[in-house]
């Protein structure tokens, strides 16, 4: 993952007293593509993003699996120049 998003993570973390579970982080275009394979066609371009696309595959988005994290929202998240572009995403947290 990229070292900003780490750091940027991590701090959040730090100052909330919490641990993250990152069950993603960078991928490759391999990956991507058979997450996209795998998907639904309805779904395709909604969960997952066509792979050369997703900010995963660049290491600047990861998928948090920690219940406090899901629950912040973009107004906090701003603070340490991260953010939660789609509402229905919970867990997906970029670089802003």
């Amino acid at each position: 993952m990229d070292q900003t998003l780490t750091q940027r993570l991590a701090a959040l973390a730090a100052d909330y007293g919490q641990g993250l579970n990152i069950n993603s982080g960078r991928r490759s275009y391999g990956e991507q593509l058979a997450l996209w394979n795998a998907e639904t066609p309805e779904n395709r371009g909604r969960t997952v993003a066509a792979p050369g696309t997703s900010r995963h595959e660049s290491g600047i988005a990861a998928d948090v699996n920690s219940d406090w994290f899901q629950g912040l929202a973009n107004d906090v998240l701003s603070r340490y120049g991260l953010e939660k572009p789609m509402d229905y995403e919970p867990w997906h947290v970029q670089l802003a």
